[in-house]
């Protein structure tokens, strides 16, 4: 992983709010146990608490993001391990920002 640029991606104002909310549903699990685990909920946290600002401030539809290695690894993860399901419209949106995760960081 030589690149470890930002990854520049858009959020539509809906994806980011259910983005949010299932942050905000995993976080309330008392799962987490394992360090890594605790690392994975704590980069998305960070990333729910970008998206809320944004979500505050932005009164567009659609906004642009910079993503750091470790929030864009995480929201990789994210789909591998938790989402898994590429039809519902999380999924489907979370799959094309892994897939991207994976061209970009490989």
């Amino acid at each position: 992983m030589t690149n470890l640029k930002p990854l520049k991606t858009r959020f539509k104002r809906d994806f980011a709010t259910g983005l949010v909310a299932v942050i905000k549903k995993l976080q309330s699990h008392d799962l987490w146990v394992d360090d890594m685990d605790k690392l994975h909920i704590s980069v998305l946290a960070e990333l729910s608490e970008k998206l809320e600002v944004k979500l505050l401030k932005a009164d567009q539809t659609e906004f642009q993001l910079k993503l750091t290695p470790a929030i864009a690894l995480s929201l990789r993860i994210l789909y591998l391990e938790y989402i898994k399901d590429s039809t519902t419209y999380m999924g489907s949106k979370l799959l094309v920002i892994s897939n991207e995760v994976d061209r970009v960081y490989n």
